[in-house]
């Protein structure tokens, strides 16, 4: 079953994917539960899906580690914690394409809150050479916006894009990580420019 009145948002986050191959880009997209967030990701490309249930580290691991057997190739190691799984994505995308999608990412708030932090060093380290694109998807918008806008992280390089979502809107903006503040009201060269803003009535 195709969307109807989304070819708008499909098609910029297909570019996204496009964009990607050159080098790392990250696409935050929150909204309320059932406006069709992850439909809108999984239609738009082929990507490696991890949705993050309230689990134990420990369980929550094992089962990313049988994720990716499935999606990659060459050998996938049973990761013991978190650096090791993200560094693992980075590295093997240095040679790979790869598109990663984190399902109620806020989750990692009750799992473990560290991995946060663990994302934005590899993004530091990986994002200038390293064909990834990183998709985080979330449902409870006040946690997410704490996790990317309101925390003192900040993704210092790249180009991060964020897409908001409900029943009768969706729009996708650009945002360069050098100045990403949204709650910042001064204009400048890198603040935030629209790439698509499109009225929608589908759920």
């Amino acid at each position: 079953m195709k969307f109807q009145n989304r070819k708008n948002e499909l098609q910029a986050i297909r570019n996204l994917e496009q964009l990607s191959e050159k080098h790392a880009h990250m696409l935050v997209m929150f909204g309320r539960r059932r406006v069709g967030k992850t439909r809108l990701i999984i239609e738009s490309m082929d990507s490696i899906y991890f949705f993050v249930d309230k689990k134990t580290s420990s369980l929550l691991l094992r089962e990313y580690s049988d994720i990716l057997k499935t999606e990659v190739s060459g050998f996938v190691p049973e990761f013991s914690n978190w650096d090791d799984f993200v560094r693992f994505l980075f590295e093997y995308s240095k040679e790979n394409h790869i598109k990663v999608v984190f399902d109620e990412f806020q989750n990692f708030t009750y799992v473990d809150p560290a991995i946060f932090s663990i994302f934005q060093k590899y993004w530091d380290m990986y994002h200038v050479d390293t064909p990834i694109l990183l998709v985080f998807v979330g449902s409870y918008i006040g946690l997410m916006k704490k996790i990317f806008i309101n925390a003192k992280e900040r993704y210092t390089a790249g180009q991060l894009h964020v897409l908001t979502s409900n029943p009768f809107h969706t729009s996708i903006s650009e945002i360069s990580a050098r100045t990403w503040d949204l709650r910042m009201k001064k204009k400048s060269s890198h603040s935030m420019q629209p790439l698509v803003a499109c009225p929608d009535t589908t759920s």
